[in-house]
């Protein structure tokens, strides 16, 4: 295997197309991130806050006073706060009139989220223009003609797509991070939670492309590659979850009684006494008063085993927490309870699935040309 990525690091660095195409990644990840910051008023200025009944618009000076770079906060608890019982003087100071650090916590995590996009983009063209020339001027048949088994080059191959997928994939985060420094931003990184969404961006990217790959090796012709490609590429963009979590939860029956002991509760004691748990079982959100549950998740009406397949299905979605991004306020939540890492195994069940289904299909077919 050694042999071969070695080959391939050579063509690559060779193949004007492949320079075009990082040229072109640069520019669009600039512009990209550009837009996700410009439009952001805790980042890029622009800010509303409300004194004595009068609304004014904060400039970038001003806004600094109420970032996390001007509190004495951690980071640990911004990203817990609403999500379990923290300090009560640092809640006060989270939630408080002249702070916006909260909402910087949603800021990171939805920019973090997004920034797969880019990378998978040119995922779907790296591969057909890469792994397509070696089938079309015969550099794999000769590969396999030298004693190279068919499994090595095909997982050589596999490796090489995401070694560009990481490299292209850093080289976002860091065109990211340069214009946080351009903004003078320092959010709040609490680095567990941080580090597990970069992982599951990275692990799409190589989902996207394990299929990509396999597709091209299967079929050996570029076009089909392209077109998969960007089917997948939508797949991974398309929230097509949320329909079944939309209608798994439009079957619970709701009691309305239920809720009386937690507004009781809340009133009694405020939104920091509660601590939100997400049930696994039941793909939902429940809160409970020290450790009993005050806000179950209802029963529902489906059929408990339609009501499971659904839920794996939902499960088995390898892009699941970033379609889960705009409830940014759950992410320390999905992390702590095992979504996030659910996540993680999906992505890494579809990679090696469609590894495997790739290698054996690729040993049985003949290569011509």
């Amino acid at each position: 295997m050694k042999k071969i990525l070695s080959g391939f690091l050579f063509r690559l660095f060779r193949s004007w197309e492949i320079w075009v195409l990082l040229a072109l990644f640069v520019v669009s990840s600039i512009l990209f991130n550009y837009e996700l910051l410009a439009v952001d008023s805790v980042v890029s200025g622009g800010y509303h806050v409300t004194h004595n009944g009068v609304e004014r618009m904060l400039n970038l000076d001003e806004l600094r006073n109420y970032r996390f770079e001007s509190k004495d906060l951690n980071a640990y608890d911004i990203y817990r706060c609403y999500d379990e019982p923290i300090p009560q003087d640092s809640y006060d100071a989270i939630t408080g009139k002249d702070s916006v650090v909260y909402y910087e916590m949603l800021s990171i995590v939805a920019e973090l989220g997004f920034q797969y996009y880019i990378p998978v983009i040119f995922a779907v063209l790296f591969i057909p223009i890469f792994f397509g020339r070696m089938f079309s001027n015969g550099t794999i048949k000769n590969l396999i003609a030298c004693g190279h088994s068919r499994s090595s080059i095909y997982l050589s191959s596999l490796l090489m797509a995401f070694m560009i997928d990481a490299a292209l994939y850093l080289l976002n985060i860091l065109i990211l991070a340069i214009m946080w420094f351009c903004y003078s931003w320092k959010p709040p990184i609490y680095f567990p939670v941080i580090a597990m969404l970069l992982l599951l961006d990275l692990l799409v990217i190589f989902f996207v492309s394990s299929l990509s790959v396999a597709v091209m090796f299967i079929s050996r012709k570029t076009m089909a590659v392209v077109i998969a490609g960007f089917l997948i590429a939508v797949f991974a963009f398309t929230p097509v979850t949320g329909p079944l979590m939309e209608h798994i939860e439009a079957s619970y029956v709701y009691v309305e009684s239920s809720d009386k002991e937690f507004y009781e509760l809340f009133r009694e004691k405020g939104p920091n006494a509660f601590n939100h748990r997400f049930n696994l079982s039941k793909c939902g959100i429940e809160t409970y008063y020290e450790d009993r549950c005050v806000l179950a998740i209802p029963e529902s009406r489906l059929d408990p085993a339609l009501k499971n397949t659904l839920i794996t299905l939902i499960y088995l979605d390898p892009a699941l927490f970033p379609r889960l991004i705009p409830q940014g306020s759950y992410s320390y939540l999905y992390f702590r309870d095992g979504l996030m890492g659910i996540n993680i195994a999906s992505n890494v069940f579809w990679i090696l699935a469609s590894t495997c289904a790739g290698v054996l299909i690729f040993r049985k077919r003949e290569i011509h040309g």
